[in-house]
């Protein structure tokens, strides 16, 4: 698998500011289930006539041994077609054994209980994170293509320590974490979640909140399982095919040419 279980302190920490005039666009489609699998796979044949590049999917690992076989079937012709698939926490719901922080105790309220890796310590943080990557492993899919704690609320130890075991990269609420040259990267990235906003979203606000993400170097459109096929997915998809005709996707696998945008 090319990862290890124990994490080791990463001593430097580099940020690269917004730099790049180039008009580059990640694109992400989040909680990707056994439990989904149909929702997801229609969506993403939604997603396929206006994709430009890699789309990345945040995988949740949890499947029952009969819903494994067409998981990992699915998730093998995805990456086969080009996606990149990245783990995206255990169950993306917070266990409550772990202790947490005050702020982390406040992040659930907010999510719903939904984030996962919210507020815990180092050693916790570090015990579910070798849990999924345990749960990823049982996949059989391959080596992941990065790190999305669900949610985004997460310590800020959690960077290093999935940077330590192996991980690519490691997405965080504003920004993309690779390591480079022994030093651990940090690059501007800016999401555009629609998720928890309330149907329907005119195009307009969709628009706008588009244009703004131009002000970090690499925006992020990160979509969830139901936009596609509700009622602001033709307004999402109008979108996707703009950027498909500009050729401005880009991937996270590849963030090496990530980085080199804060050198232009």
């Amino acid at each position: 698998m090319g990862m290890t279980m124990r994490a080791e302190r990463i001593p430097e920490v580099c940020y690269l500011p917004c730099m790049s005039h180039k008009p580059t666009f990640l694109v992400a489609y989040h909680d990707v289930r056994a439990s989904n699998l149909d929702l997801v796979q229609n969506e993403l044949a939604l997603l396929e006539p206006c994709r430009g590049g890699p789309v990345a999917l945040g995988v949740v690992p949890e499947a029952t041994e009969a819903e494994l076989p067409r998981f990992r079937a699915a998730l093998e012709a995805w990456r086969a077609a080009g996606y990149e698939c990245l783990l995206h926490g255990v169950h993306h719901r917070a266990d409550s054994q772990y202790a947490r922080t005050c702020f982390g105790r406040v992040e659930l309220a907010l999510t719903g209980n939904e984030a996962e890796f919210a507020g815990l310590s180092e050693k916790n943080s570090q015990t579910l994170l070798v849990e999924a990557l345990r749960a990823w492993e049982r996949l059989d899919v391959g080596a992941a293509d990065g790190f999305i704690p669900p949610t985004w609320f997460a310590p800020e130890h959690l960077a290093e320590q999935v940077l330590a075991m192996g991980f690519p990269c490691y997405e965080s609420r504003w920004g993309i974490w690779r390591m480079q040259g022994g030093a651990l990267r940090n690059i501007s990235s800016i999401p555009c979640s629609l998720a928890g906003l309330p149907e329907p979203l005119p195009g307009m606000i969709l628009g706008c909140s588009l244009f703004l993400l131009r002000f970090s170097s690499l925006p992020r459109l990160v979509l969830h399982p139901g936009e596609l096929s509700g009622s602001r997915g033709k307004d999402i998809l109008a979108q996707l095919r703009r950027w498909q005709a500009r050729g401005v996707w880009s991937g996270y696998r590849t963030s090496e040419k990530i980085l080199d945008l804060g050198h232009d």
